[in-house]
């Protein structure tokens, strides 16, 4: 394949996407409707088994590997037009989880409104899997071949930081030409050209049961001490959301040693950048006597 496409083959391209827009919307919609929530193993095992059947209907695909993730399901690696050649690939990176509790579609089913269509995780990102598929199909019946293969790693962990995902796509990006990321676009369809990194910290706090009755006075909540750090780290400095930086917290746990006050709680912070959540912390809010950060 040339640097450049010329005019016949960009006619070509655009001829093989207007005949094959049915089987694409079809496809997308299958994946819409098959419900893939962060942690639902199921739905990730349904979601990988729809992808690998559509991929093996491509010729150009060399091969499908499904990968288990322990805890939350499937990833799926696709690689085609590996032929003879040598060179780094080209890898497409996605993941099939989306944020939308199972049942969600029941709630809001597949629509079409005019030239858009709606539906649980079709933004982010089903439709873009369907479309990264399609590219393959379209490149190999235009004989618009890539000069690099091409491997398709989609995870199943992204919306939960990518615990067992993040390794994957460590290793196949290490070695590539070029990695495409299928995040949706910006407001205003504005191309994404950077992502932001996640750091994922676990906070505990020991406070110091009393009765809550008697002996109120000698009681530390660990509640309340749990809140400071959380409070402090969602503080943001001037410009610090323009440029990339934001806190963001999870559910906290408690749990209770005996009668009284709780004595621990934990809660897991989300952070998008890794140096401004250390700080955060590193700074150790004070603390009322009998209770300490860990």
């Amino acid at each position: 394949m040339p640097n450049e496409l010329n005019a016949e083959q960009v006619i070509a391209l655009r001829d093989h996407f207007i005949a094959r827009q049915h089987e694409l919307l079809a496809l997308t919609c299958a994946l819409v409707e098959t419900e893939s929530p962060s942690g639902d193993k199921d739905g990730s095992s349904d979601i990988v088994s729809l992808i690998a059947s559509a991929a093996g209907s491509i010729s150009a695909v060399n091969s499908v590997e499904r990968v288990t993730s322990e805890d939350f399901g499937e990833h799926i690696r696709i690689r085609a037009f590996a032929g003879e050649t040598n060179a780094a690939p080209i890898v497409i990176l996605g993941h099939t989880d989306t944020v939308h509790p199972r049942g969600a579609i029941k709630e809001r089913p597949w629509r079409a409104d005019g030239n858009r269509i709606y539906g649980p995780g079709i933004f982010d990102m089903k439709a873009n899997l369907a479309l990264a598929l399609e590219a393959l199909r379209a490149c190999e019946e235009t004989a618009v071949c890539p000069r690099s293969p091409v491997t398709i790693l989609l995870t199943c962990d992204e919306e939960s930081g990518s615990p067992s995902g993040r390794s994957l796509v460590e290793a196949e990006a290490k070695h590539a030409r070029a990695v495409l990321v299928l995040e949706p676009p910006a407001s205003g369809g504005r191309v994404k050209t950077g992502r932001k990194g996640t750091g994922i910290f676990a906070v505990e706090v020991h406070g110091r049961a009393a009765h809550a009755g008697l002996e109120p006075e000698k009681g530390v909540s660990a509640v309340l001490e749990l809140a400071r750090p959380v409070e402090a780290s969602s503080r943001q400095r001037p410009g610090a959301h323009a440029r990339g930086l934001g806190t963001a917290c999870g559910t906290a746990l408690c749990r209770r040693r005996d009668r009284g006050l709780p004595g621990t709680d934990e809660q897991l912070v989300r952070a998008v950048s890794l140096g401004r959540a250390a700080a955060a912390f590193g700074r150790r809010q004070s603390c009322a006597q009998g209770a300490h950060l860990v």
